[in-house]
């Protein structure tokens, strides 16, 4: 897979299969050993992992949405700047919803091998969230 084929392939992922919850279509682009290093303790790995992350912030948002902003990516590796916008619509992490919209700066980096995601970090301004969900001062 070509560099320009990688950065599309993770622009789909943010655009079109995850906020819309459709990970079995994405999964046949996702390595069966992917590690995700940004997953909570004790989550599984693998397509189960994608699945479960799917699951629990359908469970916890509404009107999910990235904003991608720019995608980069050299020999192996891309990484995805964007902005997740939701609603807080049910119990996230222990958080009972409270029906506020969030705008959180994120930046995802990913490792490609045979042609697959086959690892995941991300840095997410897990702060600004929970300020905008009221939970945290400031």
């Amino acid at each position: 897979m070509s560099i320009e084929e990688s950065k599309q392939l993770l622009r789909r992922f943010y655009e079109e299969w995850f906020p819309t919850g459709d990970v079995e279509a994405a999964l046949p682009h996702v390595d069966g050993a992917f590690v995700n290093h940004a997953s909570p303790p004790g989550s599984p790995q693998g397509h189960d992992n994608l699945r479960a992350i799917a699951t629990m912030l359908a469970a916890a948002f509404d009107e999910q949405r990235y904003d991608v902003h720019r995608v980069l990516g050299d020999d192996g590796h891309v990484v995805v700047h964007c902005t997740w916008h939701a609603t807080h619509t049910g119990e996230f992490m222990g958080i009972p919803a409270t029906g506020r919209r969030i705008a959180v700066d994120q930046a995802h980096v990913f490792r490609i091998t045979n042609d697959k995601i086959a690892e995941h970090w991300a840095v997410r301004d897990d702060l600004t969230m929970l300020r905008q969900m009221g939970i945290a001062p400031g």
